[in-house]
C-alpha cells in the first residue's frame, strides 16, 4: 500500500537565511514520486525542537536516488516544550498519518517517530 506526500513549491524554498544545508539541496518538479524514508533525527534549532526526516526517491526515472529531507516542528508554541499531545494541525501529525497508511492515531500522545523508519510513501 502506498502513502502520499504532497510536494509543493514552498517546500523547495528555504526561508530561514540562517539555515545551512550540508550540500546543495535538490530541486525537483512538483509531481508524484515513490519515496522511502531513509532516516530521521531530532535536534534543537533556535530554541525549538525539530524532527528531520530524510527520504530517497525510489521511482524509476530521472530523479531516482535523489535524497530529500523534511523538517518538522515538534515544539508546542505555547509551552515551548516538546509536544505531549501532537496538534492535529501540525505538519508532524499530517506526515505521521501519511506514514501510518492514512490511519489516525488512537491517542495523540502516542505518536512515535519510529513510524517513519523504513516507511515507503508516494511523494507528490
Amino acid at each position: 500500500m502506498s502513502k502520499i506526500y504532497e510536494l509543493k513549491k514552498e517546500d523547495k524554498i528555504q526561508i530561514d537565511d540562517d539555515f545551512e544545508a550540508e550540500g546543495q539541496r535538490p530541486l525537483i518538479p512538483e509531481g508524484t514520486y515513490q519515496v522511502q524514508c531513509i532516516g530521521n533525527d531530532e535536534s534543537m534549532y533556535k530554541g525549538s525542537y525539530k524532527m528531520y526526516v530524510c527520504f530517497k526517491i525510489v521511482d524509476d526515472g530521472q530523479y531516482k536516488g535523489t535524497e530529500l529531507f523534511m523538517a518538522m516542528n515538534v515544539t508546542d508554541s505555547k509551552t515551548k516544550m516538546r509536544f505531549k499531545k501532537v496538534p492535529i494541525g501540525s505538519k508532524y501529525y499530517e506526515q505521521w498519518v501519511i506514514a501510518n497508511f492514512n490511519a489516525h492515531p488512537p491517542r495523540k500522545d502516542r505518536m512515535s517517530p519510529a513510524i517513519f523508519n523504513n516507511c515507503s510513501v508516494v511523494s507528490g
